[in-house]
């Protein structure tokens, strides 16, 4: 399959990728937590009404250039240029018992839902600070998914609307176009979209098999029957990038996690979302997280000072000793 891309010209109502990518200016907080924080954020978000829980699955894989890049046609010389080895990193982000990415590719501005506009394509109005600042959907909460690859990101949903099963595949290109390897070139806005057209718009592609031969490139398996949710993939991942400024400790304790993705991504899971982890007393909607084909992470936390189990956790303890074996506090 081949996507279509279409490309944002500059103008003073569009944002430019590099104004995007500044969308998050916290230097202080490791890349992993605020990675961790706003993508789990924005499917914990999308838990279906019906449901009680929802489940967040990271995979951690390798993709194949040479297929990845066919199916982005239109710049695949331009990917080569800079990634010539065959193969490459990526990471995904799943979840289901949720709504997916409702909508459409235009925003309905008769109360209708806007899941997939907010996430996707809302990059085109120039909102001041405040907009870009905000977490979820917006701002910050998508920025993520661009700073830690090449800028492209793409997005695999599948929704019940009208009562009718819907999937839809959709990439977007953020990169700065002040610079030159940028892959749509420096006088576009270094933004791109990329699935069909419909005119002059780009719109998320819905031909299954289509899809399921994306998919594949990753290794990564449709929804199916009644099930809904939303797969965000990020190819050419940056694992070193993520794992930078992890260890803010003034001792040297040692954190056997720093130097493993997996570890690093596991011990962040749980500093910021510990009291929602598989914990059905929880008051709202709790989540169930996993680590590519690994069990559930746990809401008992085991620490060398404390046991804390399902019957009785001290929060408070519970908290401080996560921070401090992250390194943010002294024991």
């Amino acid at each position: 399959m081949k996507f279509k891309i279409k490309k944002l010209d500059k103008g003073p109502m569009i944002l430019t990728g590099s104004k995007v990518l500044k969308a998050i200016m916290d230097n202080a907080t490791p890349p992993i937590d605020l990675f961790v924080r706003e993508v789990i954020q924005n499917s914990a978000d999308a838990i279906l009404q019906s449901k009680e829980y929802g489940r967040i699955k990271f995979n951690i894989g390798k993709f194949n250039n040479n297929e990845l890049c066919e199916s982005l046609y239109e710049i695949k010389d331009n990917i080569k240029e800079k990634h010539n080895k065959a193969e490459y990193d990526f990471i995904s982000i799943s979840d289901s018992n949720t709504c997916g990415l409702l909508g459409k590719a235009s925003k309905d501005e008769n109360g209708g839902p806007n899941n997939l506009y907010n996430l996707v394509y809302d990059f085109m109005n120039d909102k001041d600070d405040d907009g870009l600042g905000a977490g979820g959907s917006c701002g910050i909460g998508k920025s993520v998914y661009f700073r830690y690859g090449n800028g492209i990101c793409f997005y695999y949903s599948r929704t019940k609307e009208d009562g009718v099963y819907k999937s839809k595949l959709a990439g977007t290109l953020i990169q700065d176009e002040r610079n030159d390897s940028c892959f749509i070139g420096k006088n576009s806005s270094g933004i791109a979209y990329f699935g069909d057209l419909d005119g002059t718009n780009s719109i998320p592609i819905n031909n299954e098999n289509l899809i399921c031969e994306f998919l594949s490139i990753f290794g990564i398996k449709p929804y199916e029957e009644d099930e809904t949710g939303t797969i965000v993939i990020i190819p050419f991942t940056d694992l070193d990038a993520l794992l930078e400024n992890n260890n803010n400790a003034d001792d040297d304790t040692p954190r056997y996690w720093l130097d493993s993705i997996e570890q690093c991504l596991k011990m962040s899971i749980q500093r910021w979302y510990f009291p929602r982890i598989n914990n059905e007393s929880f008051n709202g909607k709790y989540l169930k997280i996993a680590l590519e084909d690994m069990d559930d992470i746990r809401y008992v936390i085991i620490t060398d000072s404390y046991v804390y189990n399902d019957n009785h956790v001290d929060l408070d303890k519970c908290l401080l000793n996560i921070k401090w074996k992250m390194g943010y506090v002294g024991h």
